[in-house]
């Protein structure tokens, strides 16, 4: 039920598989590279999931990194867990290679 409301209130009245709306439902050719993260307690864990695999079929480069035992926006506990830190890290290195080619 809550994420139901939730759902309500962010779509508006409009289409869920608008791509809008939904990443899932656009057209994802020609994408730049990707990194996604999620942790394996995220409540969109399926959502990052279903899209790497969409962008992937699309011909996208993309890495998708799931970090076990972590909720939604874990990364911001980069101050306090050793585990946001690897993942902001694995951040760095990403736009590294990707924007300089290390």
């Amino acid at each position: 039920d809550y994420l139901q409301h939730w759902a309500e209130v962010y779509l508006a009245g409009a289409d869920a598989r608008h791509p809008h709306a939904s990443p899932l439902f656009a057209d994802l050719q020609g994408l730049p590279p990707m990194l996604i993260q999620a942790g394996g307690h995220e409540t969109m864990l399926d959502d990052a999931t279903l899209f790497a695999a969409a962008a992937a079929r699309a011909g996208g480069a993309v890495t998708l990194q799931v970090y076990p035992g972590q909720p939604h926006s874990f990364q911001h506990d980069v101050g306090t867990s050793a585990v946001a830190r690897e993942a902001v890290s694995n951040m760095a290195q990403f736009a590294r290679r990707v924007f300089h080619g290390v």
